[in-house]
């Protein structure tokens, strides 16, 4: 599973952006590390050229050594980078999240929790905390997982709710019905459809199920549920209507399909649909499968 590059993680999470020229005193990272609880590092400039990072875990290190403030605070924090033989690992911001994080669980153990240097599209560095990127990843991974869940729930072709998605959504409907409230389902069959498929072509019949699926959304309530149960047959849900009002809503469904002018590469097709519903009062459990028999 692929995910985005660097670029918009940058603008999604913290990046600390703080250079120093290497000639700068050790004494002046140790104020700013003192001023930004969260800064992990310092980058390394030698004019506009990367020249290594220090992070905060390593100065302190450095500094709680015997003699280390006596020693090291007046240096040039680039004298003490050299002390320190450590190599930050830089990634550039076109690399996919998935491949950066990888790549940064391959150091070494105790390197895991450094921070990382990301090269921005506009040529400027920054570091991020790898907590933060994994974070980033897993919310990235949820967002991916959580489409991909949606899709599995709609249909390819008309873009209504399949099958799976018609289950799931009755029953969460359903499962918060009110008593002395009406709760209608309706089934829709286009009639003699294999026809259409055998004498026009599938595309056609594609076409024919795609406007069905437009027209029924056009002239049910945003609230109602609808979709394509599977093959030629939809399906409706609507709560809250009298019995008179629901004969009307099938005869307009009905209708507006039969009064629909169907063209196709050249070709006018007839299309009817037969409509039949089940209308109940009260709280009830609807079992799609068994209306479609």
């Amino acid at each position: 599973m692929q995910t985005e590059n660097l670029y918009p993680t940058l603008r999604s999470i913290t990046s600390y952006q703080y250079h120093v020229h290497i000639n700068a005193s050790l004494q002046t990272v140790v104020d700013e590390f003192k001023r930004n609880l969260a800064l992990p590092g310092v980058i390394l400039m030698d004019n506009e050229r990367l020249a290594g990072v220090l992070t905060r875990k390593h100065c302190f290190e450095i500094l709680g050594r015997k003699y280390g403030v006596e020693i090291f605070l007046q240096r040039t924090i680039y004298d003490i980078y050299l002390y320190t033989n450590y190599q930050p690992m830089l990634l550039s911001g076109d690399l996919r999240l998935d491949e950066a994080v990888k790549s940064a669980l391959r150091r070494p153990i105790q390197q895991i929790y450094d921070p990382l240097v990301v090269r921005q599209e506009s040529g400027i560095y920054v570091l991020v905390d790898m907590q933060d990127l994994l974070v980033a990843q897993n919310q990235v991974f949820e967002h991916l997982y959580q489409e991909v869940e949606r899709l599995s729930t709609i249909d390819g072709l008309t873009n209504v709710f399949n099958r799976r998605g018609l289950v799931s959504r009755v029953k969460d409907t359903l499962a918060d019905h009110e008593s002395n409230t009406s709760v209608t389902a309706i089934m829709v069959d286009v009639d003699e459809f294999k026809h259409i498929n055998d004498h026009y072509g599938h595309q056609t019949g594609d076409y024919v199920l795609l406007t069905i699926a437009k027209i029924f959304t056009e002239s049910i309530r945003q609230e109602d549920i609808f979709g394509r149960y599977g093959g030629d047959e939809f399906f409706v849900l609507i709560r809250g209507e009298k019995l008179n009002g629901i004969k009307k809503i099938a005869e307009r469904l009905r209708r507006r399909v039969e009064t629909h002018a169907f063209h196709f590469n050249g070709d006018q097709i007839k299309v009817t649909v037969s409509v039949g519903a089940a209308f109940c009062l009260g709280r009830v459990d609807i079992d799609i499968d068994g209306l479609s028999k």
